[in-house]
């Protein structure tokens, strides 16, 4: 699992004496270990708000990722149901520092068992998610790298058509269009016309896609 190579990676800083032990004994109540991992999301969210450069508050969301991840790893293999607002957090965080796997292993967890969106969030989960990974895809320099990630978040998120606002539908298609426009002209096309159909703007990328299947077709 991803989130052990997180998981020791933290380890081997503790031992090193890089950072402070973060993990609970194994021995405490998991009640308990719930509500000490809420506790230190609070102040580490508290702290990340403090630092105003972007680029210092990112660095330190990452190292943050780290001194989660055996917490999480014990979460999931637990199969636990119940709503998680420190992975439901983390997992918003590791998309935001491109920590992709570890988001896609957070996401899906999540959205198996129905989580809800981190509080302050107005968006559904599948909402929130969806929107969030295909701004991700948008603006990702590769974005063929992410479609695999991309469709199986949209298996996930987009098994209710009716819970999803049409603007993040849009946002979807538009990024499946982007990543597949080298590899398969005729699908992004597709992708793109869907887009469109729920609001989004790609005309010119329909008009240009159009006119290289037509080449393609007529040589």
């Amino acid at each position: 699992m991803i989130l052990q190579s997180y998981a020791a990676k933290h380890r081997l800083d503790v031992e090193a004496g890089r950072v402070a032990p973060r993990a609970l004994a194994s021995s405490q109540h998991s009640a308990n270990h719930h509500k000490l991992m809420l506790v230190k999301l609070d102040k580490d969210k508290h702290d990340l708000r403090a630092i105003k450069s972007q680029f210092q508050r990112q660095v330190r969301k990452l190292e943050i990722l780290f001194e989660y991840a055996d917490y999480l790893t014990t979460v999931i293999n637990s199969g636990d149901a119940k709503h998680n607002e420190t992975l439901v957090t983390i997992c918003l965080w590791a998309l935001d520092t491109m920590q992709v796997e570890y988001f896609m292993t957070l996401a899906e967890y999540a959205l198996q068992h129905r989580m809800n969106s981190p509080q302050g969030f107005k968006r559904t989960l599948p909402e929130l998610l969806m929107e969030e990974f295909s701004g991700y895809v948008l603006d990702y320099e590769k974005p063929s790298e992410m479609l695999d990630r991309l469709q199986h978040l949209g298996e996930l998120t987009n098994k209710d058509k009716c819970a999803i606002a049409d603007e993040i539908t849009a946002k979807f298609y538009k990024a499946q269009g982007l990543a597949l426009q080298r590899s398969n002209p005729q699908a992004a096309l597709q992708g793109y016309q869907l887009a469109q159909k729920y609001g989004a703007k790609v005309k010119q990328a329909i008009s240009r896609l159009e006119k290289q299947l037509c080449k393609t077709n007529s040589g």
